[in-house]
């Protein structure tokens, strides 16, 4: 073997190596709040992240104590992010719950009431009071604004 393909052979693996070494990688978050990573960008909110190799068994060898610490709060605030996030998803999905749930409610009362032949209230003493003309279409209003409220 001659020592020009050696040469060769030694330029072209330090090449590789170190376009290896400043590798791309893309994040984004998904609709489902999922992140998700990619050697290439395959969603318009993909946002590049650079990232240098270590050498093969750098990590089995230990990291200096301060960087062990920095390394653990990093991974803590990224553990607290994931779970404020789920935590926000929960509450929207239950709120989007909630709103359904009453939108429905609203709109049963609604045709309940239209139908109905006499819509009455009870006074304090318990005696029912009949609502006349303008007290029926205020509160016939004050049912369609429910609609609206929730139902939107």
């Amino acid at each position: 073997m001659d020592y020009r393909s050696l040469l060769h052979g030694c330029l072209l693996l330090l090449c590789l190596t170190a376009w290896q070494a400043d590798a791309a990688v893309y994040q984004w978050t998904d609709e489902n709040g999922r992140v998700h990573f990619s050697d290439r960008p395959v969603h318009e909110a993909a946002e590049e992240k650079k990232i240098h190799a270590t050498p093969k068994g750098a990590a089995s060898q230990g990291l200096p104590q301060d960087r062990q610490e920095r390394r653990q709060r990093m991974l803590d605030v990224y553990e607290r992010e994931r779970s404020e996030k789920k935590e926000a998803a929960a509450k929207a999905k239950q709120a989007r719950q909630e709103k359904k749930r009453k939108c429905l409610n609203a709109r049963a009362r609604y045709d309940e009431y239209s139908t109905a032949g006499g819509i009455y209230d009870y006074l304090e003493s318990g005696e029912r009071k009949f609502l006349n003309k303008a007290e029926r279409q205020r509160f016939m209003a004050g049912l369609k604004a429910d609609i609206t409220r929730y139902c939107e």
